[in-house]
Protein backbone atom coordinates (compact mmCIF):
# COMPACT_ATOMS: atom_id res chain seq x y z
CA UNK A 1 0.00 0.00 0.00
CA UNK A 2 0.98 3.55 -1.09
CA UNK A 3 -1.53 5.69 -0.14
CA UNK A 4 -0.75 9.61 1.23
CA UNK A 5 -4.21 10.40 2.90
CA UNK A 6 -6.39 8.33 5.48
CA UNK A 7 -9.09 8.63 2.40
CA UNK A 8 -6.79 6.73 -0.09
CA UNK A 9 -5.46 4.78 2.61
CA UNK A 10 -9.45 3.20 3.07
CA UNK A 11 -10.03 2.80 0.26
CA UNK A 12 -6.99 0.84 -0.81
CA UNK A 13 -7.68 -1.46 2.52
CA UNK A 14 -11.07 -1.79 1.32
CA UNK A 15 -10.08 -3.12 -2.51
CA UNK A 16 -7.73 -5.34 -0.35
CA UNK A 17 -10.69 -6.50 1.87
CA UNK A 18 -12.57 -7.17 -0.79
CA UNK A 19 -9.79 -9.26 -2.86
CA UNK A 20 -9.36 -11.17 0.03
CA UNK A 21 -12.93 -11.72 0.10
CA UNK A 22 -13.36 -13.18 -3.02
CA UNK A 23 -10.70 -15.27 -2.50
CA UNK A 24 -12.47 -16.46 0.36
CA UNK A 25 -15.55 -17.53 -1.25
CA UNK A 26 -13.28 -19.47 -3.79
CA UNK A 27 -12.39 -21.45 -1.50
CA UNK A 28 -15.91 -21.69 0.29
CA UNK A 29 -16.91 -22.61 -2.98
CA UNK A 30 -14.02 -25.24 -3.34
CA UNK A 31 -14.82 -27.07 0.17
CA UNK A 32 -18.36 -27.16 -0.15
CA UNK A 33 -18.43 -28.91 -3.71
CA UNK A 34 -16.14 -31.47 -2.19
CA UNK A 35 -18.19 -31.72 1.49
CA UNK A 36 -21.69 -32.24 -1.06
CA UNK A 37 -20.11 -34.70 -3.10
CA UNK A 38 -19.44 -36.69 0.30
CA UNK A 39 -22.81 -36.30 1.70
CA UNK A 40 -24.48 -37.64 -1.34
CA UNK A 41 -22.06 -40.73 -0.33
CA UNK A 42 -22.88 -40.21 3.30
CA UNK A 43 -26.34 -38.46 3.37
CA UNK A 44 -25.79 -38.79 7.44
CA UNK A 45 -23.52 -37.15 7.81
CA UNK A 46 -24.75 -34.02 6.44
CA UNK A 47 -21.17 -31.79 6.16
CA UNK A 48 -21.80 -29.43 3.85
CA UNK A 49 -24.46 -27.16 5.97
CA UNK A 50 -22.37 -27.26 8.85
CA UNK A 51 -19.51 -26.08 7.09
CA UNK A 52 -21.61 -23.03 6.00
CA UNK A 53 -22.79 -22.68 9.28
CA UNK A 54 -19.05 -22.29 10.34
CA UNK A 55 -18.52 -19.86 7.58
CA UNK A 56 -21.10 -17.86 8.73
CA UNK A 57 -20.53 -17.65 12.14
CA UNK A 58 -16.56 -16.89 11.18
CA UNK A 59 -18.11 -14.12 9.49
CA UNK A 60 -20.09 -13.12 12.10
CA UNK A 61 -17.35 -13.06 14.43
CA UNK A 62 -15.06 -11.48 12.28
CA UNK A 63 -17.53 -8.43 11.53
CA UNK A 64 -18.21 -7.92 15.08
CA UNK A 65 -14.40 -7.81 16.60
CA UNK A 66 -13.78 -5.58 13.65
CA UNK A 67 -16.54 -3.25 14.42
CA UNK A 68 -15.42 -3.26 18.15
CA UNK A 69 -12.21 -2.42 17.63
CA UNK A 70 -12.94 0.52 15.16
CA UNK A 71 -16.10 1.39 17.28
CA UNK A 72 -13.42 4.02 19.40
CA UNK A 73 -12.88 5.73 16.34
CA UNK A 74 -16.23 5.75 15.25
CA UNK A 75 -16.63 9.13 13.43
CA UNK A 76 -13.00 9.95 12.41
CA UNK A 77 -11.68 9.14 9.43
CA UNK A 78 -9.70 5.96 10.85
CA UNK A 79 -12.57 3.54 11.49
CA UNK A 80 -12.82 2.56 8.17
CA UNK A 81 -9.23 1.63 8.24
CA UNK A 82 -9.26 0.17 11.54
CA UNK A 83 -12.16 -1.97 10.44
CA UNK A 84 -10.28 -2.54 7.26
CA UNK A 85 -7.34 -3.63 8.79
CA UNK A 86 -8.58 -6.09 11.61
CA UNK A 87 -10.66 -7.82 8.93
CA UNK A 88 -7.94 -8.24 6.75
CA UNK A 89 -5.91 -9.77 9.68
CA UNK A 90 -8.59 -12.45 10.04
CA UNK A 91 -9.24 -12.96 6.67
CA UNK A 92 -5.56 -14.19 5.88
CA UNK A 93 -5.65 -16.13 8.57
CA UNK A 94 -9.21 -17.96 7.85
CA UNK A 95 -7.67 -18.14 4.00
CA UNK A 96 -4.73 -19.92 5.22
CA UNK A 97 -7.66 -22.30 7.18
CA UNK A 98 -9.64 -22.70 4.36
CA UNK A 99 -6.70 -23.54 1.61
CA UNK A 100 -5.05 -26.47 4.48
CA UNK A 101 -8.82 -28.30 4.16
CA UNK A 102 -9.49 -31.18 1.35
Amino acid sequence: MNSTTTMEKNKCLDEELKALDRQIGAQVQRITAALRLRDRDEPVIRLAPAFASSQAMWRQYRDSECSFRSLSYAGGTAAPSVYASCAIDFGRERLSDLQGRQ
